[in-house]
C-alpha cells in the first residue's frame, strides 16, 4: 500500500512539474520588426498585450512618401514584422469612436479592406460604422463609430392584378447590417394562368432591393414584382 502511495505521489510530482515548465515557456514578450530595403532592420520589444509607443520614422525617398504597412501598436500578441511601403500606392482608412484609440488600417489601393473592427459598444447601445463599403478603396477614408439605427421595411406581396392576394408584412432592419428578405410563395390562379416571384422594388420606382447590407436612410415601402405565366402547361 505504502508503496502505491509512494508511486502515485512520484507521478504527481513529475506531473506538477511538466505543467509548470510549459507554463514557463509562455511568450511574455514580443518583438516588433521595422524593415526598409536598403536599410537595417529596427528591433523593438514590448510585453506582450501592451502598446507599443517607440515607434521609429520609415526613412523618406525623395519625391516619395514612405510609411509603415501596419500603424495599430496599440495592444501587441504576437511577434510582428512591419514593412516600409510608398503611400501612393496604399490607403489609409481610419476608424474612429469617441473614447477609444484610432485604428488605421492600409490597403492596397484599388482593392477591398476585409479586416474591419468591430465598434465598442456604449452605455448599452450597439454602434455601427458610418461607412459600410470597403470593397474598392481608392482613398484615404475616414469611419467613423454611430449609434445603430433601426428602420422598418414593409412588404407588399401584392400584384395589381385581382388574382393575387394582397398581403403587407413588416420587417426590422438595422442600418449598416446584414438583412434578408423572404421570398414570397408560388401562386397558381388557375391550371392555364399562374404568377412566379421576380424581385423586390421600391413602391412608386423601378428601383431594386435585394439583400445584403442596409444602407438606406429611412424606412421603406416594398412591393413585390411577379412574372405572369399563362398556357397550359
Amino acid at each position: 500500500m505504502k508503496k502505491i502511495i509512494a508511486l502515485m505521489l512520484a507521478l504527481f510530482c513529475v506531473t506538477a512539474l511538466f505543467f509548470g515548465g510549459c507554463g514557463e515557456n509562455e511568450q511574455t514578450e514580443c518583438t516588433v520588426r521595422f524593415c526598409q530595403t536598403g536599410y537595417e532592420t529596427i528591433i523593438r520589444k514590448v510585453k506582450k498585450g501592451e502598446a507599443l509607443t517607440d515607434i521609429p520614422e520609415p526613412k523618406q525617398v525623395e519625391g516619395k512618401e514612405i510609411i509603415w504597412n501596419y500603424t495599430d501598436f496599440s495592444c501587441i500578441t504576437t511577434d510582428l514584422t512591419v514593412t516600409a511601403i510608398e503611400k501612393t500606392n496604399y490607403c489609409k482608412v481610419t476608424f474612429k469612436q469617441e473614447g477609444q484609440p484610432d485604428v488605421v488600417k492600409m490597403v492596397k489601393r484599388g482593392e477591398s479592406l476585409t479586416d474591419i473592427p468591430e465598434p465598442k459598444e456604449v452605455d448599452g447601445k450597439e454602434m455601427v460604422w458610418d461607412c459600410t463599403d470597403f470593397s474598392k478603396i481608392t482613398a484615404d477614408l475616414i469611419v467613423t463609430a454611430v449609434v445603430c439605427r433601426t428602420f422598418t421595411i414593409t412588404l407588399k406581396t401584392g400584384y395589381t392584378e385581382e388574382k393575387v392576394p394582397m398581403e403587407t408584412t413588416t420587417i426590422k432592419v438595422v442600418y449598416g447590417k446584414e438583412f434578408t428578405l423572404p421570398v414570397p410563395k408560388y401562386v397558381e390562379d388557375s391550371p392555364s394562368v399562374s404568377h412566379e416571384f421576380d424581385c423586390w422594388k421600391i413602391e412608386g420606382t423601378n428601383q431594386k432591393v435585394t439583400d445584403g447590407i442596409y444602407t438606406f436612410e429611412q424606412d421603406l415601402v416594398l412591393v413585390a414584382l411577379w412574372e405572369i405565366w399563362t398556357g397550359p402547361y
